[in-house]
């Protein structure tokens, strides 16, 4: 079975980002891929990305609110199937009026408040 393993964590970024989600397994037979986002007990989410590949990356580009949310990277293979979550979290449309120094403040007052919550 397919064993995620992974350095991403939850992420805080601002409107127009670009945000890069890897996802690696080691397994044998090689895994297959897919990213989806929102999956809940009564939904299996929306379809992101379908990839056979060594090292699938989920990339956004010009992240907007809608985008917010929790990805799932799911690898199978023939011997099972492993899933493994991140949020990410958009700041954005009042941030405009807001110099830089205060959008820093408050990505890392929401990093601090992702932490306690683990």
């Amino acid at each position: 079975m397919p064993r995620i393993s992974t350095s991403n964590t939850d992420q805080v970024v601002t409107i127009g980002d670009t945000v890069q989600i890897g996802c690696f397994a080691h397994a044998n037979p090689v895994p297959s891929y897919k990213w989806l986002k929102d999956v809940n007990s009564k939904s299996e989410g929306s379809l992101l990305l379908n990839v056979h590949s060594l090292r699938p990356v989920l990339v956004l580009k010009n992240i907007q609110m809608h985008e917010e949310g929790v990805y799932t990277c799911v690898a199978n293979n023939t011997l099972g199937e492993s899933r493994k979550k991140l949020k990410i979290k958009v700041l954005g449309n009042n941030l405009d009026f807001v110099d830089s120094f205060e959008i820093q403040k408050r990505i890392e007052e929401e990093r601090q408040k992702q932490k306690r919550i683990k």
